[in-house]
């Protein structure tokens, strides 16, 4: 039955509502099956080898339902190359406006449209795809794959080359820089046409390479010892089908010995220790309280050091160095990020320039006079350190003199222990040594994945102290705790807590039960164990871990996997699974209420593994982590507990110590295929980005803050149908290597009014590279940015959490010093964003925006 004109107008508006959902499955990145079938099929002709035009014929596809969609595409790739889409339906398709590319199908099912392919690229095949149009109902019955093929190359003629090799001093001595210079020509074109590399070799040994320009490469090297080297120059062109390749004959190069007086000694800072007198070396003799300590440090640049707090000394100024007795932990230097609390004093002294305390303003001069020695020109000082009456060491540390930079600069350069043997008020008779802590696992055997494993732990020596709470016991992935840090109560799979009155001089039992199908045969596994409460910040003496093995030999049944079994909101959870098919389309999700955490595809050995961002709105509670393969739930899930995390008792930190951020700048592009589906043939928009300047606040030394910019980026198209904005974006940096990008998210119906209103919504994590950091600014360059759940929301579902935006770059200037908050304070609560509830309506807003249009413009063809 022929269709009337009316029926294939009301696709059209239809269109205009799924243009973005079904037509931007190509351009937003989408990936669309097709598998080819019996009924319809499509023939191509050769394309042209430097790209161009082809007529692509289609015969036996139905003439029912809305027609087809033919475009191309990368092989196995999800986006069309652009300018290729064409809707293909009745005649009257090509009378339509604002469909994009159309073209006529015969009343038999036959079509020929042209279409433009690009160059030859040995790395991209190319193929023609069909299938139904608008979601027409015909299943997958109108779906074709047909490769492009394309004209034989041309047999490339090889042109001959020659290479000739000179020395810029021969003889030369031990320490001359040598420049070995090689000359290439073509045989009749001489040396312009020419690109490729020349590596120099001697006595079979490479010395090194470069790039030929103008036909002449050269390579300059110091490091040659005395003797003789027969030295090669060997081209090789960057066009071996066009140019062959070349050897120069054997050049002698003679060495002789070096004539260049020896460098100048490396100044490295060092101190020594003296008693009293300042003579006599103090040589590890017990010092007890009120004894003097004479320090002599050499090495120590009395210029360095500028910036950091800027108080008491002026940032711009150097700031000096502290000499301190102490006793400090393993890791104490501020250089690795230790903090103060890795560190208590016994006694201390300042070595500052003299000329840099004659700068320190008048409220300070008592302050760091009380402290000072002189630092000299040649870098030398001599502090005297009297021991206080401090006998008692921080748990685990180690008494001694250490040096270190003042005013929070971090410079590894001066950092400098020798160790003391600092008794206090009385002399002590030593006590013997401990016993370490140690933990038995049995059984000892690999584990079976497949099934309940029961671990019996045996702990002994776990004594003194350090056990004063109990301990803490646990079993999980190696890769959740790095030795010498504090102990993390997330990421395990099992923690159990061992309290004091299940402990008996020292030792204890404890079980752990792990379920079948909780063990990640990929991973490797161990029970550890950590002083409890708040002892597991700062005591590492009750440390243990504990090796695992799994068994890798067994088949491994199907089964999933949580990086943690509690999370809060806001926070990435890692799914993985084993035991599934290859090619298996994976999609996860937080259930009762459908979350989408993300998607992939199995790999070729069954595994797959998934990471994605809870929403912030996610409410506290037992939820259920399901996997639906292929469009099925599988039987697999698990538990997953979403709550507060738990807060430990700290010990007392110093102060955070923040500054002002003004005049801030960003650079973000959004997502680039986003931009061209937006200019593309479909949505025949346009967009604009103008980010404004920003203002916050930043720690350096948390490596906290937060600054807000102003600006937005606009997208319309579709007529004017579609409008979503982009505004106000905020950076909240969470550490040195982790960030979050938070915007307002704007949609409006075409009578102005607001469809979709969403403040503060988390749209990307991003990954930092290494911050350029000076004395006033920090900034970072092309950070990764990672789409949330919360912004694939934004974006109306058309990406997947997890998508790769274009990167990200961004620069604080610093200012004064502020007062932290918990933006810029690691040990306060920060939320990524400041209001994400409104986001689970983003998506709803644009569906009724779409259903609103359809309704009008069926009305207007009605009419």
């Amino acid at each position: 039955m022929q269709k009337t004109r009316r029926a294939s107008l009301r696709r059209v508006l239809a269109s205009v509502l799924t243009g973005a959902l079904i037509a931007s499955g190509a351009a937003l990145g989408l990936a669309i099956p097709a598998s080819a079938v019996d009924g319809p099929s499509v023939e191509t002709t050769l394309a042209p080898r430097d790209g161009g035009p082809i007529t692509v014929r289609g015969q036996g596809f139905s003439t029912e339902g809305n027609g087809i969609y033919l475009g191309l595409r990368v092989n196995g790739g999800a986006e069309d190359v652009p300018g290729t889409t064409v809707w293909i339906d009745d005649a009257n398709v090509e009378a339509m406006t604002g469909a994009g590319a159309t073209a006529p199908m015969a009343a038999d099912g036959t079509f020929a449209v042209s279409v433009s392919v690009p160059a030859f690229d040995a790395s991209n095949a190319y193929e023609v795809y069909t299938r139904g149009a608008h979601g027409g109902g015909s299943g997958t019955s109108q779906e074709t794959r047909t490769p492009v093929s394309y004209e034989p190359a041309p047999v490339p003629t090889v042109i001959a080359t020659t290479t000739s090799l000179a020395s810029s001093v021969n003889p030369a001595a031990a320490g001359d820089t040598v420049t070995l210079t090689a000359t290439v020509t073509a045989q009749g074109e001489g040396a312009s046409a020419l690109a490729g590399t020349v590596t120099f070799a001697a006595s079979g040994g490479t010395l090194g390479s470069a790039e030929v320009v103008n036909g002449v490469a050269s390579f300059a090297t110091a490091t040659l010892a005395p003797g003789t080297y027969d030295i090669t120059a060997s081209f090789a062109p960057a066009e071996p089908a066009h140019y062959g390749v070349s050897a120069s004959s054997t050049l002698s190069q003679v060495v002789g010995a070096s004539s260049a007086p020896d460098p100048e000694p490396v100044v490295v800072p060092s101190v020594s220790l003296f008693l009293e007198d300042g003579v006599t070396p103090y040589t590890g003799q017990p010092v007890y309280s009120d004894d003097v300590l004479v320090v002599k440090g050499s090495g120590f640049d009395p210029a360095a050091n500028v910036g950091g707090r800027g108080v008491p000394i002026p940032s711009h100024l150097p700031q000096g160095t502290y000499v301190v007795l102490g006793s400090f932990l393993e890791q104490w230097q501020p250089s690795t990020g230790a903090g103060t609390g890795a560190r208590k004093v016994a006694s201390q002294q300042w070595a500052l320039a003299e000329s840099v305390l004659d700068q320190v303003p008048a409220a300070y001069q008592d302050t760091v006079r009380a402290q000072w020695v002189n630092i000299t020109a040649d870098g030398t000082f001599s502090a005297r350190l009297t021991a206080a009456k401090l006998a008692d060491a921080l748990p685990g540390g180690k008494w001694g003199v250490y040096t270190y930079p003042a005013g929070g600069i971090k410079n590894a350069a001066q950092e400098t222990y020798t160790p003391v043997d600092y008794r206090g008020d009385e002399p002590v008779t030593p006590d013997p040594p401990v016993a370490a802590p140690t933990v038995t696992v049995t059984p000892s055997a690999p584990l079976d994945p497949n099934v309940e494993n029961v671990l019996t732990l045996q702990g002994r020596n776990f004594t003194g102290a350090a056990a004063d709470n109990g301990v803490y016991v646990a079993f999980g992935k190696t890769t959740v705790w790095a030795a010498g840090t504090a102990f993390p109560t997330d990421g395990w799979d099992f923690v159990n807590w061992v309290t004091p009155g299940e402990m008996t001089g020292g030792a204890f039992t404890a079980k752990i039960t792990v379920p079948a199908g909780k063990i990640d045969p990929r991973a490797d596994y161990q029970v550890v164990t950590s002083a409890a409460h708040n002892l597991a910040l700062t005591d590492r003496s009750l440390d243990t871990r504990t090796a695992v093995a799994v068994a890798q030999d067994i088949p491994v049944e199907r089964a999933i996997f949580l990086s943690s079994d509690s999370i809060r909101p806001g926070a990435d959870l890692t799914v993985s699974g084993v035991g599934f098919d290859a090619g298996d389309r994976i999609r996860v999700e937080i259930h009762s209420d459908p979350i989408v955490l993300g998607s992939t595809v199995a790999g070729a050995d069954g595994r797959f593994s998934v990471t994605g961002t809870v929403p912030e709105n996610l409410g506290a509670g037992e939820h259920t982590v399901m996997v639906f393969v292929n469009g099925v739930a599988a039987a697999q899930s698990a538990r997953l507990t979403v709550t507060a995390a738990p807060v430990e008792e700290a010990p007392a930190g110093p102060s955070c110590v923040a500054q002002a951020v003004s005049g801030a700048s960003i650079q973000w592009s959004v997502k680039e295929s986003f931009r061209s589906y937006v200019q593309g043939p479909i949505a025949k928009g346009s967009y604009s980005i103008n980010w404004g300047s920003g203002s916050g606040a930043f720690s350096t030394e948390t490596d906290r803050g937060r600054v807000s910019y102003g600006g937005s980026a606009t997208f319309s198209g579709h007529g004017g149908l579609m409008n979503v904005e982009f505004t106000n974006p905020r950076v909240q940096v969470n550490s040195a290597t982790s960030a979050t990008l938070i915007l307002n998210v704007r949609a409006t119906k075409p009578d102005g009014s607001v469809a979709v209103n969403a403040d503060g919504v988390a749209v990307a994590s991003l990954s930092l590279p290494t911050a350029n950091r000076t004395a006033d600014r920090i900034s970072w360059s092309g950070a990764s940015a990672t789409l949330t759940s919360a912004g694939a929301a934004a974006f109306a579902g058309f990406y997947d959490a997890g998508a790769a935006l274009d990167p990200v770059s961004f620069s604080f200037p610093l200012g004064a010093e502020v007062e932290c908050d918990s933006t810029t304070d690691g040990n306060l609560a920060a939320t990524g964003a400041e209001s994400s509830a409104d986001v689970l309506w983003i998506g709803a807003g644009l569906f009724g925006l779409g259903l609103l249009l359809v309704v009008m413009r069926r009305r207007r063809a009605n009419a």
